[in-house]
């Protein structure tokens, strides 16, 4: 049974999910760069385990992480092998990772201390294969999940086309500055476009067409991937949103259970507004999603000590 577990992550990992940076040597104080460069990533130590492990000798196993975010991070993590041979069992426990060095609006440095361990990593411990059958060749997995929430914002003008047009405002506008959490949010919108109708002489119609991705080396975890989306604007906007993406159960509004199909998915909002003159208007995005990294040691040769 544990056998068929391990396969099925490492399935997973083997089909993308992974994303692979492993450094020659570990760097007690400053991590680098692991993985995808967002969320939080995790790698096995160069050499713990080795590529090599024989049966009765004692080997270590430790792990390093990244953290891509301007705040500490809890993460909880899970390590198994592909084997049943005794000697390893599961590795479970959660570690908080400290904050990505920030430097006015980028980020430096992903953070990689773990609070309460002398080292930015952790050990696992001490463990010894014993009573191989055969020779083997098996994988170590780590499977890191952790709760995320995006945070974004933007601005956008509109006015009444109806009233005629001015050089200030466009009736079509694409969004791009969305706050620096689009560069490191594993999921998050990566595109806003404004669209403004008039509904005659009153009002207008606002369509906001946004387009949410996974651009982590993960996925969001459970089998719809499914997120937590919420809009919401300072400046007193009503919005209604939609989506074909929207998980069974949910409600159009401005709050959705939307999942993703092939790492996206598209949310429009509306928001019937007064305009007889030009007006600029905010608006805040919130994504909420449990995130779920894998990586793997590739191959590793497990030796059998003969008897006799």
């Amino acid at each position: 049974m544990k056998r068929i577990i391990f396969l099925i992550i490492l399935v997973i990992v083997l089909s993308g999910c992974l994303n692979r940076g492993v450094k020659q040597q570990p760097e007690p104080l400053r991590c680098g760069s692991i993985g995808s460069g967002r969320g939080i990533t995790v790698d096995f130590i160069s050499n713990a385990p080795p590529r090599e492990i024989t049966e009765g000798r004692r080997f270590t196993s430790s792990l390093k992480f990244a953290n891509y975010n301007p705040d500490a991070m809890n993460v909880n993590y899970l390590v198994q092998d592909s084997t049943d041979a005794e000697g390893f069992d599961d590795q479970s426990g959660s570690v908080l990772v400290e904050s990505a060095t920030v430097s006015g609006n980028r980020l430096h440095e992903p953070g990689c201390k773990l609070f309460g361990e002398d080292l930015a990593e952790k050990n696992l411990g001490v463990f010894t294969y014993r009573n191989l059958e055969f020779d083997d060749y098996i994988d170590f997995v780590v499977r890191i999940s952790y709760d995320y929430t995006a945070l974004l914002n933007g601005n956008f003008c509109a006015y009444n086309p109806a009233l005629g047009g001015t050089f200030e405002c466009s009736d079509r506008e694409l969004i791009s500055n969305l706050g620096l959490s689009t560069a490191y949010d594993p999921v998050t919108v990566t595109s806003v476009s404004k669209q403004i109708t008039s509904l005659g002489a009153d009002s207008v119609l606002i369509v906001l067409d946004m387009m949410i991705e996974n651009l982590g080396g993960g996925r969001i975890k459970g089998d719809k991937e499914t997120l937590n989306f919420r809009i919401n604007s300072p400046d007193g906007l009503s919005f209604d949103c939609i989506s074909e993406n929207i998980a069974e159960g949910s409600r159009r509004g401005n709050n959705l259970l939307v999942y993703l199909f092939n790492k996206r998915a598209n949310v429009k909002c509306e928001s019937e507004v007064s305009a007889d003159r030009f007006v600029k208007y905010s608006f805040n995005i919130e994504l909420e999603y449990p995130y779920e990294y894998y990586a793997s040691t590739g191959q590793i040769k497990l030796i059998n000590v003969k008897n006799g």
